[in-house]
C-alpha cells in the first residue's frame, strides 16, 4: 500500500521536481568535492611519483566537473516516476562516474605509452590506490543512496501532506 501510494508522478507537483534537482544537485556537487580533495591535497595522491601527483589532480579537476553535471543531466533525462527514489539518482550516479573519469585517464595514459613503472617512495603502486579510490568512492556511493532515499521520502511526505491540506 506505502509503495502504491509514494509511486505518485513528480509531474503532479509543481516545486517537486526542482526540489528533487536541487537536493540531488547539492548532494552531487559535494560528493565530486570529496573525491576531488582526495585526489589533490591528500595522501598517497598529492605525494605519488609513477604517476605523478599532477596527474591525479588532473583527475580530480575534470571529474569536479563532469561528474556532478553528468549525474544531474542524468537525473533531468530520465525524470524518473517516483519522488521518493528521484534524489539518489545523482548521488549515486555521481561517485560512479567520477570513478569512470579515474579510469579513462588511466586507460588514456596506457594508450599513449606514457606509463611509468615503478613503485613510490612509501612503496605502494597505481594499483594500489586506484583500489583505495575504488572503495572511497563506492563508500560515498552507498552514503549518498542512503541520503537521498531518505531525502527523497521527506520530500514524498512534504508533498503529500501539501496535497491533502
Amino acid at each position: 500500500m506505502l509503495l502504491r501510494i509514494m509511486s505518485e508522478e513528480i509531474s503532479t507537483h509543481r516545486w517537486a521536481y526542482p526540489a528533487v534537482l536541487v537536493i540531488g544537485g547539492i548532494g552531487a556537487f559535494g560528493q565530486a568535492a570529496l573525491l576531488w580533495h582526495e585526489l589533490v591535497n591528500t595522501y598517497p595522491y598529492k605525494m605519488m611519483s609513477y604517476p605523478s601527483g599532477a596527474f591525479y589532480a588532473g583527475i580530480g579537476n575534470t571529474g569536479l566537473l563532469a561528474a556532478p553535471i553528468l549525474a544531474i543531466l542524468a537525473l533531468n533525462l530520465s525524470r524518473p516516476r517516483r519522488l521518493w527514489i528521484a534524489p539518489a539518482l545523482p548521488v549515486v550516479l555521481c561517485p560512479v562516474i567520477f570513478w569512470g573519469v579515474y579510469k579513462a585517464a588511466f586507460l588514456l595514459r596506457e594508450v599513449r605509452g606514457s606509463v611509468e613503472v615503478g613503485r613510490n617512495f612509501d612503496g605502494t603502486t597505481p594499483a594500489m590506490v586506484e583500489q583505495q579510490f575504488t572503495h572511497y568512492a563506492l563508500s560515498l556511493g552507498l552514503a549518498g543512496l542512503c541520503i537521498g532515499l531518505t531525502c527523497g521520502f521527506v520530500l514524498w511526505l512534504v508533498f503529500r501532506l501539501k496535497r491533502r491540506a
